[in-house]
């Protein structure tokens, strides 16, 4: 038995200017927004093998020639962004990965010229919470359980020829970021959690 379970981009913005003019994305949020990715595979005489990957759950893309450009998220007190990667696999030998590969939250922004400012910006006052959960449960056989999350919050400002950059994250709610990996079995049993980055700003 095997299940996959892939969520690419579940938030995606992209704001270009080639030409003179600023380029902007701002997503402001003062709900509920859970974006998830859950792979279950249950087997009761053979293998069985799940995963469950998010790439990234918002992404943001701002890139202006000859402006300023700016990738803007705001999380208010009544927002919640909550990103799930799960995997739970069970069979006579198992296998369960989750991951959140690439980014739960990424913003990019990228300006030219010393008039100019690329600015990737995040507030949250909020709840924002990032979990990577895998489980393996294996009868007879080995059982593997990874979990794994590359950055809950990325952020890349750029500014080329003499324009300025800032990548800034204002917090005053809460930040959760958490993987968990479990394996059982009656022969041999291995389990692996990482995060990378909570937060990475380059």
């Amino acid at each position: 038995a095997r299940a996959d379970a892939t969520l690419t981009a579940g938030i995606s913005m992209v704001a270009d200017a080639s030409a003179e003019g600023t380029a902007a994305t701002t997503l402001t949020n003062s709900g509920t927004v859970q974006l998830s990715a859950i792979g279950n595979a249950n087997s009761d005489d053979g293998y069985a093998a799940a995963e469950g990957r998010i790439y990234y759950g918002v992404t943001q893309s701002a890139d202006a020639d000859e402006g300023s450009a700016t990738a803007s998220i705001t999380n208010d007190a009544a927002g919640k962004i909550t990103l799930i990667a799960q995997a739970k696999a069970v069979g006579t030998s198992a296998e369960a990965s989750a991951s959140i590969y690439d980014y739960g939250i990424s913003q990019q922004a990228s300006a030219v010229d010393p008039e100019n400012v690329a600015t990737a910006s995040f507030t949250n006052s909020g709840s924002l919470s990032f979990s990577a959960l895998a489980d393996a449960v294996a009868s007879v056989d080995t059982a593997e359980a990874d979990a794994t999350l590359e950055s809950a919050i990325y952020q890349s400002a750029t500014g080329s020829v003499g324009a300025d950059a800032i990548a800034e994250i204002t917090n005053s709610g809460t930040l959760h970021v958490n993987t968990k990996a479990t394996a059982k079995s009656a022969e041999s049993a291995s389990a692996s959690a990482t995060v990378d980055y909570g937060i990475y700003q380059a």
